[in-house]
């Protein structure tokens, strides 16, 4: 294995394990899939390592592909994707789009100009999908929230020495302590 295919997987693993974690919605799946996706790198005749930006895009678009036709795979026995099981289901519930810009944003870490050649679209419609996504995402996640208990107020107990409430309370007169 090369010296630059090493430095290139060194560093892009993170973001690719990430685009899968959110994609899929679980660390076994994640970790196949990133393992797939460096493994169809390596073996793609193009060389990769002369840029560290196309590089990443061009990762992130053979990941991409690795997940198509694979949606969210959620908890699967136990696997615990490294994030609320509340936020996995609702990224699950997302249309593929919004999930992959998502996925793309937050897993992987890359800006809007970068999610639109991975994933082929201008980068404008890439903005108004992880806009739309985000409204979405934060319209599921209150919709299965849990009802929160009623603010309660604790009034404070009447410490003990004091005059009850029916007798008469006067100001001390001028002149008394």
């Amino acid at each position: 294995m090369s010296n630059d295919f090493v430095r290139l997987y060194e560093e892009n693993v993170a973001d690719v394990y990430g685009y899968f974690v959110y994609r899929l919605g679980s660390r076994a799946a994640a970790e196949a899939s990133t393992r797939a996706t460096f493994e169809r790198a390596f073996r793609e005749p193009a060389p990769l390592g002369s840029d560290p930006e196309r590089d990443r895009v061009r990762l992130l678009t053979i990941a991409r592909a690795t997940a198509s036709g694979r949606g969210p795979t959620g908890d699967v026995d136990g696997d615990d994707p490294g994030m609320s099981p509340d936020l996995a289901s609702a990224l699950g519930r997302l249309e593929r789009v919004e999930r992959a810009v998502i996925a793309l944003r937050y897993g992987a870490g890359i800006e809007a100009r970068e999610i639109a050649q991975v994933l082929d679209l201008s980068e404008d419609r890439a903005r108004r999908a992880l806009s739309r996504g985000l409204r979405r995402l934060r319209t599921e996640l209150e919709r299965h929230e849990p009802p929160r208990p009623a603010d309660t107020v604790e009034l404070p107990s009447v410490p003990s020495g004091l005059p009850d409430d029916d007798q008469e309370h006067r100001e001390p007169e001028q002149g008394q302590a």
